[in-house]
């Protein structure tokens, strides 16, 4: 009897094509007749066009059973994507180091935590030394950066990620809805990035013994209003300033305009729920500093996030571009 996994396998890559296609025609219906490149099928395909070599860093803390058994699942589904060399986990120093090695097959790297370290400086460092582990593969030409507590619908994920760099600019980094809140400026999520190799080295560099601070960046005190707490930045907001300004970005005298230029020039946004955001926070709210800073301000609406309609808009110069009142 013939076996039917592969007419069931073809079967789903028509069905992705043909959804990415539709959606994608929808969305950018405004962008007139740019030929739009639709990516189908996966590293295990033997269709005309596969995706490109793609590696997949896992990056964060493994504090739990619970959380090497939701990791163990999510890199079970990226293989059905990319094989197992080009998948790393970046984590720190925990008593189920032990346990993590022996339960996920891919390549772990342990980095050792240092409590004057903060969460950029974290994040720079475990994302990095994954890049360096991904470059010794050599054939890696797009790298993904994501929590080790999320994971998404990986095939439709990256055929639309895929489709919309070819067609806006393939030096764009591609950020996630969730958590990009629309007044955190500069504030589009850390918890994901899909770039190719170049963009995602310069965003997620880091330099030995550089200090991560906004002083190095030459921004001055138009961003003090800003400030998650007096003296510190968001994350959010200090990486993709950083990433701004490695890029060449003109900084002016509007924090929002800048924003907004900044989103319109070098980044891509996609919808979250639209590709099966799973994250384990997601029931907690209000668990990060910008959550309880503007809920403490009693303006539950400014944790609004943005979306692809508003970045497809920003496209197009057809968003707000003045200064939102109601931040000040």
């Amino acid at each position: 009897m013939k076996s039917n996994k592969r007419p069931l396998k073809n079967a789903v890559r028509k069905r992705i094509a043909t959804s990415t296609a539709k959606f994608l025609s929808w969305q950018l219906k405004s962008y007139g007749k740019t030929r739009i490149r639709i990516y189908e099928g996966s590293y295990h395909s033997h269709k005309r066009r596969a995706f490109p070599n793609i590696g997949i860093i896992f990056q964060g803390p493994i504090l739990s059973s619970k959380d090497i058994e939701f990791l163990s699942k999510s890199i079970e589904s990226a293989l059905q994507i990319v094989p197992i060399e080009n998948i790393v986990v970046s984590t720190w120093n925990s008593t189920q180091i032990e346990a993590i090695r022996r339960q996920l097959p891919c390549e772990v790297i342990v980095n050792q935590d240092n409590e004057s370290l903060g969460n950029h400086e974290r994040q720079l460092i475990s994302t990095s030394s994954a890049i360096e582990k991904l470059k010794l593969n050599g054939r890696v030409e797009f790298m993904v950066k994501m929590r080790v507590d999320q994971r998404f619908d990986f095939e439709p994920l990256f055929a639309n990620c895929l489709t919309l760099l070819a067609t806006f600019g393939k030096k764009r980094v591609v950020f996630a809805s969730n958590n990009s809140f629309k007044y955190r400026p500069f504030g589009l999520s850390d918890m994901f990035t899909f770039a190719n190799r170049e963009s995602s080295e310069i965003f997620w560099h880091c330099k030995p013994n550089e200090v991560y601070n906004l002083r190095n960046l030459q921004i001055n005190e138009k961003f003090a209003p800003w400030h998650s707490t007096e003296n510190t930045f968001w994350t959010e907001s200090f990486l993709n300033i950083r990433f701004a300004s490695y890029c060449g970005f003109e900084f002016g005298p509007s924090v929002w305009d800048d924003s907004l230029r900044y989103m319109g020039q070098h980044t891509v946004l996609i919808d979250s729920d639209y590709f099966g955001h799973d994250w384990t926070k997601l029931p907690s709210v209000f668990v990060g500093s910008t959550e309880k800073m503007l809920f403490n301000r009693h303006r539950p609406e400014l944790l609004q996030e943005w979306n692809f309609n508003d970045w497809w808009r920003i496209m197009n110069g057809d968003f707000e571009t003045q200064t939102p009142k109601e931040i000040f």
